[in-house]
Parts: C-alpha cells; structure tokens; sequence
C-alpha cells in the first residue's frame, strides 16, 4: 500500500519538476532570443504610459506606443510586463464605461475571429470565434461579472508577473 503511495508520490513530483523545469527554460529561451529589444528598453528606463495609451494596449493589443520608443517595431509579449501597470479598479471603470455590448456583439451568421459578447434574457457570454467556429466560451450571470472577469483576464494575460496576486475571487 505504502509502495504505490510512493510510486504515485514520485510520478507526480517528477511531473511537476520537469513542468517547472520546461516553463523556465521557455522562458528563458524566448528572453535570451529577444535580449536586444529587452535591453533597449530597459536603457530607455521603461517611459510611463499613460492610461489611455494601457487601455488601447489592453483593449486592442496595439502596441505602437512601444515600437516609437527604440529602433525594434517589434514588442515581445513579456515586455508588457514593464509598461502594463494601472490599477485593475481604473482599467473596469474603463471598461464599464465603453459599450462594449454593442462593440462586441456577436452574430452567429456571420462568424470571423474575435472576442465577442452574447446577450440573453438570462445571461451573458463570452465567445472567442476562430476560423468560423467557436472555441471558447463562458457564461456570466450579469454584465458586471462579465467586465470583471475581462478586467482580470486581460491583466493576467498581458501583465503575468505584475498582476499575479490579483484577487480573482472580485475580479474573475
């Protein structure tokens, strides 16, 4: 009995070393292959961004705010960790304010790649459509669960190491 216990023990383990090991390695692997455009900005001292400049990034993935600032047009994700920095209430506030019911509005005749928005009676889903089907999709019992989840979503995805204490009991 012991003996499984243990083998079941070790397995795991091991699973969860070589998973941590492999996430270092990507990771320091895509740092050291884009180390002249993280030693760029790091010698321009990451230049604060404004509020609006984090929304656009956030709201549309348009980063060209960031290219401006050195000779590489291109922005590797992980960069986004030192510019990303409003607070979460400032970025929902946002996000509450924008129409994002009619902006996002899905249509299932007319499928094409995004993120949309899907209102009942009922409730509200967020829908990711890629190559004319739908591959996500999450349901929320009000408009303000839905921005919630979006403000720690966004936050997670573009900010990682600068959000990773962001309390996803409120904003998830």
């Amino acid at each position: 009995m012991w003996t499984i216990i243990f083998i079941i023990l070790t397995v795991g383990l091991g699973l969860f070393l070589y998973l941590k090991l492999t996430i270092y390695l990507h990771k320091r692997n895509y740092e050291k292959k884009h180390a002249d455009i993280f030693d760029a900005h790091k010698a321009i001292g990451y230049p604060k961004l404004t509020n609006d400049q984090q929304f656009d990034i956030l709201d549309s993935e348009n980063t060209s705010y960031l290219s401006t600032l050195t000779k590489f047009e291109f922005i590797p994700t992980g960069l986004l960790n030192h510019y990303i920095n409003i607070e979460p209430d400032i970025y929902y506030t946002h996000l509450k304010l924008q129409d994002l019911q009619t902006k996002m509005r899905f249509d299932p005749n007319h499928l094409i790649d995004g993120f949309f928005i899907n209102h009942s009676d009922i409730s509200y889903e967020y829908i990711f459509v890629e190559r004319q089907r739908i591959e996500f999709k999450k349901s929320f019992d009000s408009y303000d669960q839905l921005i919630k989840y979006l403000v720690y979503d966004r936050l997670k995805l573009y900010a990682p190491e600068k959000y990773k204490y962001l309390d996803k009991k409120y904003y998830a």
